[in-house]
């Protein structure tokens, strides 16, 4: 998977950080620590609650978007392993047969590799690969085994087609999805109520509390940049490459 993460998101990270601090210095002129001071027990106890709260949901969406990226991932290995099991399947038929399916089995896994990959990223599918990826199943289904140990190794490869094919839709339609615009409202809302609040604790030491604010903002952003790179698991810094379908090519020609 690529993990190259952008200097612009680092950069945006620390600048939030930054104006988060400069406006705690603005507000505090307006707002001096004799008048937040005295408040310091009430927002304590309410901030803890929209704290938790907000780490929470956060921790859970971040878990989320990541267990999804990891099932991307495994779900191209499971593509490339029927496809490889096709390939082998190919082997064991007669001419001209086996050199259609070994074709058409090779010629998919490349198109996926270097024309449709880059597609995903934007929420796309290459027509070609779709369009191989129905002649292998059919070129499958015309088989007429003979004997009961073809009809095995038949069965074997029908099933392999089906979750090449399943296994494509599902690799199709995790490009195209993401999370949901309310919930990133609901996400960049909450941080901004979380840092808002620690505004009107009253403190002394208006370096002290610029650092606090400033570490508490980086840390959000952090979270929410996180989040924006795994949101969609074929684009972004950190995606899933096709390191599966590389890997069966490179099979294939051992096996050729």
């Amino acid at each position: 998977m690529g993990s190259a993460v952008p200097i612009w998101g680092l950069v945006t990270a620390v600048v939030a950080a930054v104006v988060a601090a400069g406006l705690l210095a603005v507000f505090a002129r307006f707002v001096p620590t004799e008048r937040r001071e005295p408040l310091n027990d009430v927002v304590g106890f309410v901030y803890a609650v929209v704290g938790v709260i907000y780490a929470v949901v956060l921790a859970m969406v971040v878990a989320s978007v990541l267990s999804d990226l990891y099932d991307s991932r495994l779900n191209t290995y499971t593509e490339s392993d029927a496809l490889i099991d096709l390939y082998w399947y190919g082997k064991s038929l007669p001419q001209p047969a086996a050199t259609q399916i070994d074709n058409l089995t090779r010629t998919y896994t490349e198109t996926v590799v270097k024309q449709e990959w880059a597609l995903l990223g934007s929420g796309q599918a290459s027509a070609t690969a779709w369009d191989q990826e129905v002649k292998l199943r059919d070129a499958i289904e015309a088989q007429q085994p003979q004997t009961a140990a073809a009809q095995t190794r038949y069965q074997d490869a029908l099933r392999s087609a089906s979750t090449v094919g399943n296994a494509r839709r599902r690799r199709v339609n995790e490009s195209t999805e993401g999370i949901p615009a309310l919930l990133w409202a609901a996400l960049i809302a909450g941080g901004v109520v979380t840092i808002g609040f620690s505004f009107l604790f009253g403190t002394h030491s208006r370096l002290a509390h610029c650092t606090v604010v400033f570490s508490l903002t980086l840390v959000v952003s952090s979270m929410l940049l996180v989040i924006f790179e795994l949101n969609h698991p074929f684009a972004g810094a950190i995606n899933v490459r096709p390191d599966a379908f590389q890997l069966a090519l490179d099979q294939m020609n051992i096996i050729q």
